[in-house]
């Protein structure tokens, strides 16, 4: 039997195969290239998750702290413009994004009740793109209820993996943030 794995070449490979399965040393490499892109996967996704959280956050913080500019009355008085109300929104969220202004929408819409908003979706600016869309920037008068929607496009680390895989994106791929938050002019 051993003459005819000499005499086609069979026997060396048998004896390759034997001492290939009975060696252990590139064990923890298998192991490592298995389980070291799930495990990144997991550690970026969790960073991701984390700072459009913090992005989110500060937006709505943003969008908070602009709206009290509207409904006392400062915007529709001609004392602040919609330049002033985004560079405002930007200076509370310049930590984590720094090109805000470009990638930054501000709509503002009269709405006859808190239960009644405007059924588009919101529009967003890319800055990638040349041709910006128009939105309604209304800061109404006096006891008005106003609509107000913030979107903010934004770059994510991981778009094809975890949480950048839900969220809604724009033509060149950036993820779209919005907040959005009603409130009634004060009488002035």
């Amino acid at each position: 039997m051993s003459a005819s794995y000499k005499k086609y070449g069979l026997y060396p490979f048998k004896f390759w195969a034997r001492k290939l399965w009975k060696n252990n040393e590139g064990a923890t490499a298998v192991e490592y290239a298995l389980i070291a892109p799930v495990f990144f996967a997991l550690l970026f996704s969790v960073f991701e998750l984390g700072t459009l959280s913090t992005k989110t956050v500060l937006l709505d913080l943003a969008a908070a702290k602009t709206s009290k500019n509207i409904y006392i009355g400062s915007v529709s008085s001609g004392s602040l413009t919609k330049e002033d109300l985004e560079k405002s929104i930007c200076d509370t969220i310049s930590l984590i994004d720094t090109n805000c202004r470009g990638n930054l929408t501000v709509e503002l819409t009269k709405i006859t009740d808190f239960n009644s908003v405007p059924a588009t979706d919101a529009k967003c600016v890319d800055a990638d793109v040349p041709i910006k869309p128009t939105v309604a920037f209304n800061p109404g008068v006096n006891d008005e209820i106003i609509y107000m929607r913030i979107c903010l496009t934004t770059k994510v680390l991981m778009p094809g993996i975890g949480f950048g895989l839900s969220m809604l994106k724009t033509d060149t791929g950036k993820t779209q943030l919005v907040t959005s938050l009603a409130f009634k002019n004060e009488p002035f």
